[in-house]
């Protein structure tokens, strides 16, 4: 990326920006965990007197601190992407 242009950069990061929001909309991946979110706060009586608006902003803030995992990272590119990660300090992959 070092020789490239700040319009080049600023274009190439649009279509990267487009593909991460199709992939969010395909996936409904916020909407669908924001329900469930609110369906389990319902089942186990957490399910504070607030609006829907602020139940939204809770479960989005939620994400903030859910863990990751690594290895399941890596196991996902792998099988889905073919990429094996070969340094993970410097984010070299391999491609399978």
């Amino acid at each position: 990326m070092n020789n490239i242009n700040y319009e080049e950069f600023h274009k190439i990061f649009e279509e990267f920006d487009k593909k991460m929001d199709e992939f969010l909309e395909k996936e409904d991946f916020y909407n669908r965990y924001i329900a469930y979110f609110i369906a389990e706060e319902y089942k186990e009586k957490l399910l504070p007197k607030i609006s829907l608006d602020t139940m939204i902003i809770s479960a989005l803030n939620s994400i903030e601190v859910v863990r990751t995992s690594k290895d399941k990272i890596k196991e996902h590119l792998k099988n889905k992407y073919k990429l094996e990660v070969i340094d993970e300090d410097n984010l070299t992959f391999k491609e399978l």
